[in-house]
């Protein structure tokens, strides 16, 4: 029981993470200080992360 309550807020912890980086992104930060400010995300994934938010929507 205390392993799957562990992987669940590991889980829900990772969630948090990208979201901040999401909302940090949106507003101009650069993927350098993302990557360090949240270093359990990879500074590759951070990159991915912003090209996705700054690809033009396609409504």
């Amino acid at each position: 029981m205390c392993k799957v309550v562990e992987e669940y807020t590991a889980e829900k912890l990772k969630q948090a993470e990208i979201q901040i980086a999401s909302n940090i992104l949106k507003n101009g930060v650069s993927v350098d200080i993302v990557a360090k400010s949240i270093p359990s995300l990879t500074r590759e994934f951070i990159a991915e992360l912003s090209q996705k938010l700054l690809q033009p929507s396609s409504i």
